[in-house]
């Protein structure tokens, strides 16, 4: 069935509604608590097909394999941050409901870098504001966030799926779930149906830097008396760019900007509602599950990659020249070996100190495997591997202190845990090459580790490096 078909709606509420007859002849008594009820289809581009839905929660996941994607239109399920659950609790609280669903159900969503400091935010910076350094600045994501969207396409190893999700009443019939497949098939926009884009272009109006130049310069070498005392021995300072647009910015507009220009990175948008989105481009894979098996890597210390072969090719032998660049990435190795290492009895190294290239830049890279132990869940992984020392430092717990002290902002869900939870598996992301989009204003965040070889202006280019992805997406628009 091709979905720019006239018909389509009633061809595809047929079939979703055979689905559901079908699977409903397996349940003893009552429907499932959640059902996923899913039709193979063709002629669909998730990203596209997400631009065009008029829903103002939307979610959108691609992994780096460009094997798997998922658009999400509309909320079937929300579990948001209320101040009740903690982080654990909520993460449980999936892996049940998932455990008991029809269907290959997934929750879509994302943790703070630093669920403390969300919960008790730090000091203002002088010259900053509470806009600027509170959980204000992240309305309704809080600590955490995770949706089971209404409407779901997938594209999984060339096969396209349309999905609807339902979380069933313990009162609901074959027939009222019948009756909701209708209500929301109402609501889909297929090709067919979408109006032409004739929005003028996006200019950027303004830029500002938080911290600046010169308040970045003093903040780096601050940490870096604390590196020569001995109280830290890497420590991850992280910046923002705040540009000022001429008009809105419509998250799936930014979204195809940078996935297009970001080959062989995890990209994600978690849109709350019109023009108010966090969207990234990750390079980093916190972690990998499927059954028992577990993948993680630890990725570190960052050249730029060059326009020609030669340029690329010199850059690398820069990177693996480089004592900072090493030590920053033996920090971040160690951590995540040790951090499987209280997961699984047995840890492989599957590539030590590899590089690997962004297009735009390059990094060292070490690839880890392991079976996990019994009863290990989400909320175990998760505490373990998190933060690591690429986006917090060493040791954990005094970067982590001095990052709430140093850092004139609030991270939010920059540089947390993003990606999504099923019961056959879960896989996250390190939310690092992302931006936070509300309304005319996009900030855009990066990082550079901090070693007692750092230079801060060095620092400060290479994380203008890594600023450059969005920072060139946002001069498309």
């Amino acid at each position: 069935m091709k979905p720019g078909n006239p018909c389509c709606k009633d061809i595809l509420s047929d079939r979703l509604i055979a689905t559901l007859r079908q699977a409903a002849k397996s349940w003893t008594c009552a429907a499932p608590p959640l059902l996923r009820v899913a039709v193979d289809v063709d002629g669909l581009v998730p990203a596209d097909w997400l631009a065009a839905q008029n829903a103002d929660v939307k979610v959108y996941w691609a992994n780096r394999r460009g094997d798997f994607e998922a658009a999400g239109s509309g909320a079937a399920d929300v579990l948001m941050d209320d101040g009740c659950q903690t982080v654990s609790e909520v993460l449980a609280e999936i892996d049940r409901r998932v455990a008991v669903a029809d269907g290959r159900v997934r929750y879509y969503g994302g943790i703070a870098f630093d669920c403390e400091e969300e919960a008790h935010p730090g000091h203002v910076a002088e010259g900053g504001s509470c806009f600027d350094r509170g959980p204000r600045y992240w309305p309704g994501f809080g600590r955490y966030r995770f949706i089971m969207p209404q409407m779901e396409v997938r594209r999984e190893d060339g096969d396209m799926t349309f999905a609807v999700n339902l979380a069933c009443r313990s009162d609901d019939t074959v027939e009222t779930l019948e009756q909701q497949i209708q209500r929301i098939l109402q609501e889909v926009v297929f090709n067919g149906e979408m109006d032409d884009d004739l929005t003028e272009p996006t200019r950027i109006l303004n830029r500002s830097d938080l911290p600046d130049r010169a308040a970045w310069t003093c903040m780096v070498g601050g940490a870096m008396g604390d590196l020569a005392g001995g109280v830290l021995d890497k420590i991850v300072l992280s910046r923002q760019a705040v540009l000022t647009m001429s008009a809105p910015v419509d998250p799936s507009d930014l979204l195809n900007s940078i996935a297009h220009h970001s080959a062989g990175a995890y990209i994600f948008c978690f849109q709350l509602r019109r023009h108010d989105a966090f969207i990234g481009a990750s390079p980093e894979c916190l972690y990998s599950r499927c059954g028992g098996e577990i993948y993680s890597e630890a990725v570190a210390g960052t050249v730029l990659s060059g326009s020609t072969d030669v340029e690329r090719r010199r850059h690398r032998g820069i990177l693996s020249d480089s004592a900072k660049d090493r030590e920053e990435h033996a920090y971040v190795f160690d951590g995540v070996h040790g951090g499987l290492g209280r997961l699984c009895d047995d840890v492989r190294v599957i590539d030590e100190r590899d590089i690997v290239s962004l297009g735009y830049v390059q990094h060292f890279c070490s690839r880890f495997a392991g079976r996990l132990r019994a009863n290990v869940a989400a909320a175990d992984i998760i505490a373990a591997l998190h933060p690591t020392a690429a986006v917090n430092g060493h040791p954990r717990s005094a970067a982590l202190d001095q990052i709430r002290q140093r850092e004139p902002f609030t991270r939010g869900w920059y540089a947390g845990p993003v990606g999504w939870i099923a019961a056959d598996g879960s896989e996250f992301a390190v939310a690092i090459r992302s931006a936070r989009l509300f309304y005319d204003r996009m900030t855009l965040f990066a990082g550079a580790g901090i070693v007692r070889s750092s230079d801060p202006d060095g620092e400060w280019d290479e994380t203008e490096s890594k600023l450059s992805l969005f920072l060139n997406a946002a001069a498309r628009l």
